[in-house]
């Protein structure tokens, strides 16, 4: 009887070397993306409730019936765009009022400083 040689059976998980680092350098890089996206959220809740506690107000875009997005993954991660802050002047520096544009720029901010 003649040898048939049979076919090896196909592995379908094969990577080389180059293909897993790239897979785990775009796997760490949008974990990190997510990480700061994350980061930026707890930032304007801590800032939004420091607003609070100091005698500002703090309005989220539909309680205003405007209209605002934010971008990317930001709104599942429970941010909502803001409509409006009012932060009291005698309270609230130029600093302040830097960080609260920088944290908020979608926001009218109240009472107006120039840029």
């Amino acid at each position: 009887m003649p040898h048939v040689d049979l076919p090896t059976p196909r592995r379908w998980f094969q990577f080389t070397l180059g293909r897993l680092l790239a897979t785990v350098t775009i796997v760490a890089l949008i974990a990190a993306w997510i990480g700061w996206q994350v980061t930026l959220v707890g930032q304007r809740r801590a800032l939004s409730k420091q607003i609070w506690e100091c005698g500002g107000s703090v309005y989220s875009a539909a309680d205003l019936a405007q209209s605002g997005r934010l971008p990317g993954i930001r709104p599942w991660l429970g941010d909502e765009p803001i409509g409006t802050i009012y932060l009291p002047p005698p309270r609230f520096s130029d600093e302040d009022f830097a960080r609260v544009r920088a944290a908020f720029p979608e926001a009218h901010l109240f009472p107006s400083k120039p840029l």
